[in-house]
């Protein structure tokens, strides 16, 4: 945008003949003979400072514009620069919503070493929280390859990111150098004697391991009281490790109404690896800039629904993507059918997204994606409507098969229930979901499927893929 600014605008503002005045007294200063080269030197810095307080009197009655230390006519300035964004505009394609649901759908993919996908994926989804089990059930399954818990644990003991657990149960990633030192951190209420005694300790000392703090508790362990503190979102930890014991802490009592003795002795010693604890401290404030950037960095496309499912204000965001676009930091267009009308690309992204979407259009990748319905990347029923006939629960225990970015099949609570759209992926459907669950990227915590509910001729489909039937269920285990 600014050199097609610079290639249309003419340098020299109209109505300022008090410049010319001064360039022609320039150049018969120099032709007066008598005069000391230094002495021209001094006159000419006066003469240059007198001409640029005339260029920023000028800028300031609004008759000029200055952009990269040149000045520019007013009129002419504002009149090539609605020229470039209509001209901007122009090459804006629009792609059907199919698309769109290709396009993050593909980005889900493992497409490097797993240390690296990893990072990436944390990095992608900084400071947005999901559900916990929602994290290594298949949030980074679906990204990284032969993913293992050990992955994260060893990333997080690097130092660059950590989790944090909000009251709600949900936990997100945020990076090291967003944490606000000077923040004074708002005193917790409601806390037991012995929350209040680990919690003031781990002030008071900093980042500690748990053997160092069990002399605070004599004759019991601080394990249960630093779980107790993650649950209200007050303490962290090096590893992911406290967040998994948390889960099955809550997945037993649900069971049994309690942890059992065993496993509780079971999660101390585990517990005892899980590095240092220390307080959560607050976030720096984003900036609105900084939250589109992570926003386009999750969805592509900045529009009303993106921004609303990364927990922004979309008038907000709509005033600085405005500014933005002036600027030639984002293009404007309706890129994608079925969202929102007002809708943005980075202009540093705009070349390979418009690549990937048209790809996506007239070279379709055949093949079914697996996906959880939960998934961000997982569009449909969020941020475009269903098809009709094709609608399913945007819940963990539901996955669904895309072809072309439309729905083809679809497993439901926790795979008892199996729809089958098409007829023709649908092998190949049953054959890839039978690949995937077996690698651990979907439905990771369940040892076994048994489907009970399935279309009429599906059972050899099923045999086929790998289930075996027991009565009259189909039987899928790991």
């Amino acid at each position: 945008m600014k050199q097609s600014l610079r290639t249309r605008l003419v340098f020299i503002s109209a109505g300022m003949l008090i410049l010319s005045i001064v360039i022609c007294w320039i150049m018969n200063l120099f032709l007066l003979p008598g005069y000391y080269e230094s002495s021209k030197i001094k006159q000419m810095n006066n003469v240059y400072s007198q001409v640029e307080e005339l260029f920023e009197e000028l800028c300031h009655r609004k008759d000029a514009v200055r952009q990269d230390g040149r000045y520019y006519h007013a009129v002419l300035y504002r009149r090539a620069r609605m020229w470039t964004l209509k001209n901007r505009r122009r090459e804006v394609q629009t792609f059907p919503g199919e698309a769109f649901v290709s396009l993050l759908l593909s980005r889900m993919r493992p497409s490097g070493p797993p240390d690296e996908c990893l990072s990436e994926t944390l990095k992608r989804y900084a400071g947005t929280a999901f559900p916990a089990a929602h994290w290594e059930g298949f949030l980074l399954p679906a990204r990284v390859g032969n993913y293992r818990e050990a992955m994260l644990d060893a990333y997080l003991a690097g130092g660059e990111m950590f989790w944090r657990m909000e009251e709600s149960g949900r936990v997100c990633f945020a990076f090291q150098e967003d944490i606000d030192w000077d923040a004074p951190l708002p005193r917790p209420e409601g806390l037991t004697e012995k929350e209040i005694l680990i919690y003031e300790a781990l002030l008071k000392r900093g980042a500690s391991f748990m053997q160092s703090l069990g002399s605070l508790l004599p004759g019991e362990s601080p394990h249960e009281v630093l779980l107790s503190l993650l649950e209200k979102g007050l303490v962290y930890a090096d590893s992911f490790l406290p967040v998994r014991q948390w889960l099955q802490r809550g997945s037993a009592t649900r069971r049994t109404g309690k942890a059992a003795v065993k496993q509780r002795v079971s999660m101390r010693v585990r517990a005892l690896g899980t590095g240092r604890w220390d307080v959560v401290r607050p976030l720096k404030a984003l900036s609105a800039e900084e939250k589109l950037r992570r926003c386009a960095g999750q969805y592509a496309v900045l529009c009303r629904e993106t921004v609303a499912a990364c927990g922004f204000s979309w008038q907000e965001a709509l005033s600085v993507l405005r500014i933005q676009e002036y600027t030639g930091q984002v293009r404007r267009g309706y890129f994608i059918e079925g969202l929102s009308g007002a809708q943005f690309l980075r202009d540093e992204d705009f070349r390979s997204v418009v690549r990937e979407l048209r790809g996506a259009v007239e070279e379709p990748e055949t093949g079914p994606v697996w996906v959880n319905a939960a998934d961000p990347a997982q569009c449909l029923g969020k941020l475009l409507p269903h098809r009709e006939g094709r609608s399913f629960l945007n819940v963990p225990g539901t996955v669904a098969a895309c072809c072309c970015g439309v729905p083809v099949a679809v497993m439901e609570r926790q795979g008892k229930v199996l729809r089958l759209y098409e007829e023709g992926p649908a092998a190949e459907c049953l054959r890839l979901f039978v690949e995937e669950y077996r690698r651990g990227k979907i439905f990771s915590a369940m040892k076994r499927i048994v489907v009970k509910e399935y279309p009429a001729g599906a059972g050899e489909l099923l045999e086929r893929a790998g289930f075996l039937r027991e009565m009259q269920d189909y039987v899928l285990y790991r």
